[in-house]
């Protein structure tokens, strides 16, 4: 019994390195990418997202809200960090289930929910900023744009490992069991 447990612990820890590596990987080739790219690919969808939701006109990553003040949607809150984790989660996953061939569409999807999650992020900064401004000091409104941003991108990546659990391994049929 003992083999077993030390053979499945050291399958766990390489699973796990293999995702640390994936998400460490994505992370250093997204912050690789000129403004340009990055710009292209992390930041205006979910400033699309945030300006239809505010009704206001985006212009690149950018948009106007009605009250006149600009929201901005640059390389620091593009969500590469977010992709990045949301990737490493999957591959995680995808060793376990033993499903290489969905990698390709597991990353997409990474992406798409990671530009969702940014946009709606984007959207309850701008709310907290709003309620910063009326109920605290000045000097903690970067606090609340930041536990914002933490709030929503956690409360993301749980639900992504939900989701992601609920994957049946390969060769056996679904059952409760969450040990991935």
């Amino acid at each position: 019994m003992k083999g077993y447990v030390s053979i499945r612990s050291r399958l766990g820890r390489a699973r796990m390195l293999f995702a640390g590596a994936v998400s460490a990987a994505v992370f250093a080739l997204a912050t690789l990418l000129p403004n340009t790219v990055f710009d292209f690919v992390f930041c205006r969808m979910p400033a699309g997202l945030a300006a239809a939701y505010f009704g206001a006109a985006l212009d690149g990553s950018a948009f106007v809200l009605a009250d006149g003040r600009i929201v901005a949607v640059t390389r620091a809150c593009g969500g590469a960090g977010f992709f990045a984790m949301v990737c490493g989660l999957l591959a995680w996953r995808i060793t376990a289930t033993a499903r290489w061939r969905f990698a390709p569409v597991a990353a997409v999807a990474a992406w798409g929910y990671a530009m969702l999650v940014n946009g709606v992020r984007i959207v309850a900064t701008v709310w907290a900023r709003s309620a910063s401004e009326v109920l605290l000091p000045e000097r903690l409104w970067g606090a609340s744009h930041l536990a914002t941003g933490v709030a929503v991108f956690f409360s993301a990546l749980m639900v992504a490992g939900w989701i992601a659990a609920r994957v049946p391994h390969a060769g056996r049929a679904q059952s409760n069991n969450t040990d991935v």
